[in-house]
């Protein structure tokens, strides 16, 4: 915990007073957490900030807001984010795993959704999630 002084020129340690630590705010005379979903990284907050879209702060006290996994990935090792793989999408914050697409559809681009196939320039269907089975272009 950081110690301040209320007065400018202050000549002895006593003169010094505890400061409000970083991930809490100050409510009346005591220190609070920030609730969790709020982060504070200053000393002496007088309030805590949300986080913005596609972070968190999951514990109360949080100082600075994590980056959430985006959907079309996946969290792994409890703080990492993987790209969902062709075939699979995640289309939520923090999926816990990438869900396969459906029989006859394909992941989109950004592994948010699945869409039904397009033909490449040859006229060649794209493969579904199981490699074994052709999708049929354009239905």
């Amino acid at each position: 915990m950081g110690r301040k002084t209320e007065t400018e020129g202050a000549q002895s340690v006593s003169d010094c007073i505890d400061m409000c630590p970083r991930g809490k705010f100050i409510k009346g005379d005591n220190c609070e957490n920030c609730p969790a979903g709020k982060a504070s990284n200053e000393y002496d907050a007088s309030e805590c900030q949300s986080c913005s879209k596609g972070f968190k702060a999951p514990d109360p006290g949080t100082r600075i807001c994590e980056r959430m996994c985006e959907p079309g990935e996946y969290v792994f090792e409890s703080d990492h984010c993987g790209d969902c793989k062709a075939g699979t999408f995640s289309d939520t914050y923090d999926a816990e795993s990438c869900q396969d697409c459906p029989k006859g559809r394909v992941s989109s681009y950004d592994k948010r959704s699945c869409r039904v196939p397009d033909c490449d320039f040859d006229g060649d269907p794209f493969y579904s999630s199981d490699a074994s089975e052709t999708c049929t272009c354009g239905t």
